[in-house]
């Protein structure tokens, strides 16, 4: 069948001598079943188009850039089909155009597949009014339709079912079967949306048997994965991944590379809710590499966001980082283009004079308005939630409190995140007759400085246990090595220069020696109300710093009643007081000498009480300096 049609189109393209009459027949040929073959029908429409440019025929030049518009949209290429829709509507409105109708409806979805509602909702109405206008009251279905959805879209349920129990009405009273399916559709989604799990499996079996009533395998592949849906919230996995599988494969099918983009998403958080990261992550790159094709920004934010967290779940932090800064990069954009695009549609929709389309569009907005405020409030949780998630995660990989106490009894800790989660870390063991203690300040705080702390604390585990290594020197660089290795840092395309700081002690505390190896952070001994500064190595770990990289070690004799201080560069960076300048190193090491001969505890209590004091604007009614940087500060008594 579908080779006699594209024999016949052959053959009419193909013919000596074309008239008006006998393109409008090609032209219906081509239109007719069309969505089965998109490609090929654009290739039709595109060869068809250049005889009606021959023939100067503006109906038929009209009509062909439309049928091209509509295969476009078919193959998900909607900034292409906006353009072709757009010059179709331009010639439309220099002739009498019978088609003016179809090229409306064709631009209010396919800005209803980008997002742009208000657009989208603009050309509905539009389409609508015509087809009041020409009295076509039974085909007022699709635009009823479109309206609705966008509706839905914004979760006014509401008012979608208003316009989908109306547009039924009209497409049961002489509209088109596919629409119908199209519609019933859309309403078990809505239901879906609503948790009302039966109703929407009700309706999508009878938009199910309508398709394959009339065979259409083409649009059942977003049916199936719907259906899906539906199974996933039923907790009934098997059958969810069965329609998925089969969404799918249908829509590959046919080329809908957007709905096989969804259904692979679906399919990849079904699989990490089921525990299978590894199926999860294949299934969310599949999709990454359609959403990033087709510039789906809505789907690409969303797969960075999840596939970010499945690959923390399997440890592989480096591509958790990656996932996560694309996340975030990728939302920027998004939220950079919908306030550009608010604008110009804006700038559209005052130009529309009817007053039913200006009630519509400002109840819209009104709507879109609530969404939003509920969107943030709801994204807002789940990001705090997240985070909250990464603080248990980094806190069980720090030493606990008593197991600092029993490694250092007559100590002090200071931590002082700047956000939830934390860049700076401390880790702490004892082995070999040695009590081991590192402060490190990684790349960047928040999330990705805590992505940086659990590699590093990794590797510092890995170094001491999984090595055996012993020296603070080797072991440093045996994390240097690491964390190059594991960030791919030593390959000339990695993009990722993130590191660390870190200053590591061991205390050999039998024969008071202290053993001590740095990157870029130095350490303080005090010593009978004297400081003396044990300068560091002038390298990072990680990032530029090179594999070989040395890290000597020093080594500091100890008496009874010294005092070693370690820290990360937070404190002395901080901004603060009358003049909003730095705290300064000089202050920093003047605050440790007023208070060492004074208790750990008392000490730890007057840098606390100092660091607010420095935040806190002199004029009451200001708010405090907000902190710079996070802070870490370690006081350890011999």
């Amino acid at each position: 069948m579908a080779e006699d049609r594209s024999a016949l189109i052959e053959q009419a393209l193909g013919a000596a001598h074309h008239t008006e009459p006998s393109l409008d027949r090609l032209f219906e040929l081509i239109g007719d079943k069309g969505d089965y073959a998109a490609r090929e029908s654009l290739d039709f429409a595109r060869r068809a188009t250049a005889i009606a440019l021959r023939l100067n025929y503006r109906k038929g030049i009209t009509r062909g850039i439309y049928l091209q518009a509509r295969f476009h949209e078919l193959l998900s290429e909607y900034d292409v089909s906006i353009k072709s829709y757009e010059k179709a509507l331009e010639l439309s409105g220099l002739s009498d155009d019978s088609h003016r109708l179809e090229i409306l409806m064709g631009l209010g979805s396919n800005y209803y597949q980008m997002g742009e509602f208000e657009l989208s909702l603009r050309f509905s109405l539009e389409a609508l009014e015509l087809q009041e206008k020409q009295g076509e009251l039974k085909k007022r279905g699709t635009a009823l339709m479109h309206i609705g959805s966008v509706y839905q879209r914004l979760n006014d349920f509401d008012s979608a079912l208003d316009y989908y129990r109306r547009a039924l009405e009209s497409m049961r009273d002489g509209g088109s079967k596919t629409q119908e399916a199209s519609l019933l559709g859309n309403m078990g989604g809505l239901y879906a949306q609503q948790g009302r799990v039966k109703e929407a499996l009700d309706y999508f079996d009878q938009s199910l048997k309508i398709r394959e009533e009339m065979g259409d395998k083409r649009n059942k592949g977003t049916l199936m994965n719907n259906i899906g849906q539906c199974y996933v919230l039923m907790k009934d996995f098997e059958k969810a991944k069965t329609y998925f599988f089969e969404s799918i494969r249908l829509h590959n099918e046919f080329s809908n590379r957007v709905g096989e983009s969804s259904a692979l998403i679906n399919m990849g958080e079904l699989a990490l809710t089921e525990q299978k990261p590894e199926i999860g992550i294949d299934c969310l790159k599949r999709a990454l590499v359609i959403a990033d094709e087709l510039k789906l920004k809505f789907h690409s934010y969303h797969i960075h966001e999840v596939i970010s967290r499945a690959y923390a779940t399997v440890g592989d932090y480096k591509m958790a980082m990656e996932h996560h800064k694309e996340f975030h990069r990728v939302k920027e954009e998004v939220h950079n283009q919908e306030a550009n695009r608010k604008i110009d549609n804006m700038r559209h929709l005052h130009q529309l004079e009817n007053a039913k389309k200006e009630s519509e569009i400002e109840r819209l907005r009104n709507v879109e308005l609530k969404k939003a405020y509920a969107e943030i409030e709801v994204k807002t949780k789940e990001i705090q939630d997240s985070i909250n998630y990464a603080l248990l995660i980094q806190q069980a990989m720090y030493p606990l409190p008593e197991e600092l106490r029993k490694i250092f009894p007559f100590s002090f800790g200071m931590v002082k995140p700047k956000n939830v989660v934390n860049g700076d870390f401390v880790w702490a063991t004892s082995r070999n007759g040695l009590s081991y203690i590192a402060a490190a300040d990684c790349t960047g705080h928040g999330i990705p400085g805590a992505f940086m702390s659990m590699i590093g604390i990794e590797k510092l585990n890995q170094a001491v246990y999984g090595s055996g290594l012993k020296r603070p020197s080797q072991i440093l660089e045996a994390v240097n090595r690491g964390i190059k290795f594991s960030l791919k840092q030593n390959s000339e395309e990695s993009l990722l220069r993130d590191g660390m700081d870190m200053s590591l002690c061991a205390f050999d505390f039998d024969n008071n020696k202290l053993f001590f190896a740095s990157a870029n952070r130095p350490i303080y001994h005090v010593r009978e109300g004297a400081l003396t500064e044990i300068l560091p190595t002038k390298s990072a770990i990680g990032g530029l710093t090179s594999n070989d990289q040395e890290f000597p070690d020093q080594v500091i004799e100890l008496k009874k009643g010294d005092l070693i201080y370690m820290f990360t560069d937070g404190f002395a960076d901080q901004f603060g007081g009358e003049q909003g300048k730095k705290f300064t190193t000089r202050r920093f090491k003047e605050l440790l000498l007023s208070n060492c001969n004074d208790e750990l505890k008392t000490q730890r209590e007057k840098m606390v009480n100092t660091l607010k004091d420095w935040m806190t604007h002199k004029d009451p009614e200001e708010k405090p300096f907000e902190q710079t940087d996070d802070i870490t500060v370690i006081g350890i008594s011999i």
